[in-house]
């Protein structure tokens, strides 16, 4: 696990299928972390027990960039690899044919390039915080993630 690319289904952290989940709803990312290096970091752990735990183990995990990169702007600014980002993401999006995309992640550049690479697809989007928070009380983070998850949870059944 220490090349990921794609989110892997980690079937110790109570069968969440990552990037091999059918269900039609999408979690969004921007690119694969550097941090760490290894599958599965305390973050990757959390997020998966809190997927599970809201129903979401079969969901779908994926990244717009599949490449690893220290800042993903790096990866936005090549226009052949932003085409092929967009392309597979577009591709998966037909297969999985999600009623709900989840952006992980939020600002303004973030919901930007997710608007972008997504182009005029009609489907329900939510933004949620990155699970791999980098600044502030852990405590408070993980509450207000697990309060976003539980929205997450609620729009899905009502759509």
């Amino acid at each position: 696990w220490e090349d990921v690319w794609f989110f892997p289904e980690h079937p110790k952290r109570n069968g969440v299928k990552g990037y091999m989940g059918t269900q039609n709803i999408l979690f969004l990312s921007i690119n694969p972390s550097t941090g760490g290096g290894v599958f599965p970091d305390k973050f990757c752990k959390w997020y998966y027990e809190q997927l599970k735990k809201n129903g979401f183990a079969n969901a779908h995990l994926t990244d717009v960039f599949k490449q690893r990169a220290k800042k993903w702007e790096n990866l936005d600014k090549d226009k052949k690899l932003k085409n092929e980002a967009k392309n597979f993401l577009r591709k998966e999006i037909d297969i999985i044919r999600p009623k709900l995309i989840v952006y992980v992640g939020k600002g303004k550049k973030y919901k930007k390039l997710y608007d972008e690479v997504l182009g005029n697809r009609n489907v329900e989007k939510i933004i949620i915080t990155h699970y791999a928070f980098r600044y502030g009380s852990d405590q408070k983070l993980r509450a207000q993630i697990r309060k976003e998850i539980r929205r997450v949870k609620v729009k899905y059944k009502n759509i």
